[in-house]
């Protein structure tokens, strides 16, 4: 009767360590998928932050830059999105270890660093492309 109680508990203690083993793996997994998405959010939050706070700026010089109100507008959510979306990109490109035991600040700091480089970028680009064609438009009413 002994080797049979013998053999039930070590069956149950497998069971309980494979139980245990694979809840804290589960754990872990949930833990970076959360903090994967909760920097995709910031990141969308801070695009459309950014995109409200250049609108009102950037929608005279589109209409004034493509000659009507539809094509300024057409335009202005043209770099809506891109100002959204590069971004997004940029932060998709970092995934959260399940298996490091590193802070959940520091991955997300490095998430948030990417989707920054990446709003920056699109900002800039954005800024260098209407430089441009603001340089024409001075130089075609100048006469030169």
């Amino acid at each position: 009767m002994s080797a049979l109680t013998s053999s039930s508990n070590r069956i149950y203690y497998s069971f309980s360590n494979y139980w245990k083993y694979n809840n804290e793996r589960k754990q872990k997994h949930m833990y970076a998928v959360y903090a994967f998405l909760l920097g995709l959010a910031i990141t969308v939050g801070l695009g459309f932050t950014v995109v409200w706070y250049l609108k009102s700026h950037l929608k005279g010089i589109l209409i004034d830059l493509c000659g009507t109100e539809q094509r300024g507008d057409f335009w202005m959510a043209f770099s809506n999105v891109i100002l959204i979306l590069v971004p997004v990109v940029f932060a998709m490109q970092f995934h959260p270890a399940a298996g490091e035991n590193v802070p959940a600040v520091f991955q997300l700091n490095h998430q948030l660093k990417w989707s920054l480089v990446g709003l920056v970028a699109s900002v800039l680009a954005l800024g260098a492309i209407l430089s441009l064609f603001i340089r024409r438009e001075i130089d075609r009413a100048g006469g030169k």
